[in-house]
């Protein structure tokens, strides 16, 4: 059995630990994994 997540957080099908918002919509689950939270350096890409 998985440990509890905390407050805001759901476990997907894929037992990855995501934030509330992204749910089960799988566009949003896309963004979440390889956009949300990572840090942009560079300019372009942070106003595109």
């Amino acid at each position: 059995m998985a440990p509890k997540l905390p407050k805001g957080l759901v476990r997907g099908d894929d037992d990855a630990a995501r934030c509330l918002w992204c749910g089960d919509a799988p566009d949003y689950r896309v963004y979440h994994d390889r956009e949300w939270g990572w840090p942009v350096h560079d300019d372009r890409q942070l106003l595109s």
